[in-house]
């Protein structure tokens, strides 16, 4: 492959993160970058990305896949200090000769939490934001936010306040912003964690349309189905090293088995054995409590009064379109979300003591933790030694040691933290739990303990609620699924062989 063609390459490229770099040096004192607890996120990466295909890295969370695209974007080490050795070239050119104003006329880039790269609360001020910094003239700004809004039908989200967003619109928004300055490269970190079905259905037709039109596309992405027929490259990480690299032609269920990667054949419902995760008792055992009940609740002044009752024992898988009410509906049931402006009907109950409570896994876990340190931040939640801390992490897969315990929650990538904030609502105790999205951002083995926790947590007495648009993530965790649409929530529906047909057809009609 000759140089001039292409778009990426890295020679024994290494990046070294350490507890140091996250603050900087100085504003530590008496800690040295010597005593610092050391992460090396990649270790002497080899690779070549040719310009003008689409190139898709995947991996175990933490394997380096998102510091590599920062990387690609000279975010490391400018915005996130670290160690960075080997070589980087960008179109041939070393990435440190390139200027910031260089980069934003050359690459684009969607971070997997969007809200850390919005500046401004309007939609439509946003997406006219970078280009105005890049001084185009107001007709060039205007063709170009049109275009965008065409592609990717953000027409009736141009009025509307970024914080109003469900996180899937926030999604589509902020790849608009990375489209209306035409790069030659768009990066894109996890683009269809926080999408349903329809929007990733979406999201595949203008990777495609991009590709057509000439763009270098570098997806990190754990969801493979929908960019199979796609992608040129397939680069698979593993401890910060290049593991295996495929072709489109050579994917095989073989190699998806061997290195424990997501699906290539798009999510449908199955009934697997659950031997290797912990049993809820059958639903229709008497000793299943209603622990909230909520009748004719009021959310906002377009959906029908909802319906819902959470049982101990029982997952409850909610499913729905984005932005149709969900996460608004577990704001209510932690009383988060309390007003409205109809008259509210009835109350909700809930049989729960005032020290049980609810515990709720946000989408965006950066608002649930608070300490300096991962250690502190389980003594939060629940006291315990640092022997028993280490072993609840390990079973959630994130294979720390006792020195693991000092590392800053805001170096963990996203999967990472997402799973620390399960490990809280596990020392929690709470009766119910709530775990929105818990699979946006991770790969297959941590899909897999996602759903074997929720069961051991319904196992335990507890009611467990998971709003969630992954199907693999449905079929291995919930004894049950309530749908959510214009009209309300439906009657949870079992999910036993006899009604899987049912639930397939209700799932077509709402994506």
């Amino acid at each position: 492959m000759s140089a001039d063609r292409l778009m990426l390459e890295a020679k024994d490229l290494s990046l070294t993160y350490s507890s140091v770099d996250s603050f900087g040096t100085e504003e530590l004192g008496a800690e040295s970058s010597d005593t610092a607890l050391k992460i090396k996120a990649l270790d002497a990466l080899n690779l070549e990305l040719a310009e003008g295909a689409c190139h898709v890295v995947t991996g175990p969370s933490g394997s380096g896949k998102s510091s590599l695209l920062r990387l690609a974007l000279k975010l490391i080490p400018e915005l996130y200090p670290a160690r960075v050795e080997g070589e980087l070239k960008l179109c041939a050119k070393a990435i440190e000769d390139y200027s910031h104003l260089d980069l934003c006329y050359l690459a684009a880039y969607v971070q997997q939490d969007t809200r850390a790269q919005f500046f401004t609360c309007n939609v439509q001020d946003e997406l006219f934001f970078g280009l105005e910094n890049l001084a185009y003239p107001k007709a060039e700004m205007l063709l170009r936010v049109r275009a965008v809004c065409t592609l990717l039908g953000l027409e009736n989200l141009l009025d509307k306040s970024i914080l109003a967003l469900s996180s899937g619109e926030r999604q589509k928004v902020a790849l608009a912003c990375a489209l209306v300055s035409r790069p030659r490269l768009l990066i894109l970190d996890e683009p269809s964690a926080n999408l349903d079905q329809s929007s990733i259905a979406q999201l595949q037709r203008e990777i495609k349309r991009l590709k057509d039109l000439g763009f270098t596309i570098l997806i990190a992405e754990h969801r493979l189905y929908y960019l199979k027929d796609i992608l040129d490259n397939l680069l698979i990480l593993k401890d910060g090293k290049l593991a295996k690299r495929l072709g489109r032609a050579e994917l095989n269920p073989e190699t998806i088995k061997e290195y424990q990667l997501r699906s290539l054949e798009e999510e449908i419902f199955i009934l697997p054995s659950r031997k290797d995760v912990a049993e809820a008792a059958p639903l229709n055992k008497a000793e299943h409590n209603c622990l909230f009940k909520g009748e004719n609740i009021i959310l906002n002044d377009w959906l029908p009064p909802i319906d819902l009752e959470l049982k101990s024992g029982v997952v409850t898988a909610l499913v729905g379109r984005n932005g149709i009410g969900k996460t608004t509906l577990a704001r209510y049931i932690c009383g988060v979300n309390t007003s409205s402006k109809r008259k509210r009907k009835a109350s909700p109950f809930y049989n729960l003591q005032k020290e049980q409570g609810v515990f709720f896994v946000m989408q965006d876990c950066d608002y649930q933790l608070f300490a300096p340190t991962i250690r502190e931040e389980l003594l939060l939640s629940k006291a315990a030694s640092r022997e028993a801390q280490v072993e609840l992490l390990n079973s959630l897969g994130l294979n720390f040691s006792l020195n693991d315990l000092e590392r800053l929650p805001a170096e963990l990538s996203g999967g990472q933290k997402q799973r620390l904030v399960i490990a809280l609502a596990i020392l929690s105790e709470a009766k119910l739990v709530i775990l929105d999205e818990p699979s946006s951002g991770l790969d297959y083995p941590n899909m897999r303990r996602v759903a074997r926790l929720s069961r051991e947590l319904a196992a335990q007495g507890r009611a467990v609620l998971v709003i969630t648009h992954d199907r693999e993530l449905i079929s291995y965790a919930a004894d049950e699924i309530a749908f959510m649409t214009e009209r309300g929530i439906s009657k949870a529906v079992t999910l036993v062989a006899s009604e899987l047909d049912s639930i397939r057809e209700r799932w077509a009609e709402i994506y």
